[in-house]
């Protein structure tokens, strides 16, 4: 059973994994093992743009998210040095679809909000 699926039969609510979503206030998040198969479906989702995410923080939620972890959530998402001069991809930041990147800063807060 996805972890999805055990949170929809444990709570009664929501059809699809963006009702799911689009039903949380922010900092309202799944389970660490839906967040993985939420954010990689959003992944997955065809993208025309990407959006830099610092990779620190991402670096902490997939700790966080990991299987055989017990690690804590990561804070807010801040994305300064992703955005400064000089910034190296992959120690600075990642690029995420904006459906991805929006799940983070619902699950976590900060950003800006992509839209």
């Amino acid at each position: 059973m996805s972890a999805l699926h055990a949170r929809k039969t444990a709570h009664g609510t929501a059809a699809t994994a963006d009702e799911a979503v689009a039903t949380q206030a922010v900092g309202d998040r799944p389970p660490p093992e839906a967040q993985r198969e939420l954010f990689a479906r959003a992944c997955a989702a065809p993208a025309t743009t990407t959006i830099l995410v610092d990779a620190q923080f991402l670096a902490q939620w997939r700790l966080h998210t990991s299987r055989k972890s017990g690690a804590p959530a990561p804070a807010a998402m801040d994305n300064r040095a992703a955005a400064r001069r000089g910034a190296v991809w992959w120690r600075d930041f990642e690029c995420v679809p904006p459906a991805a990147y929006d799940l983070l800063v619902k699950w976590y807060g900060g950003g800006p909000p992509g839209g």
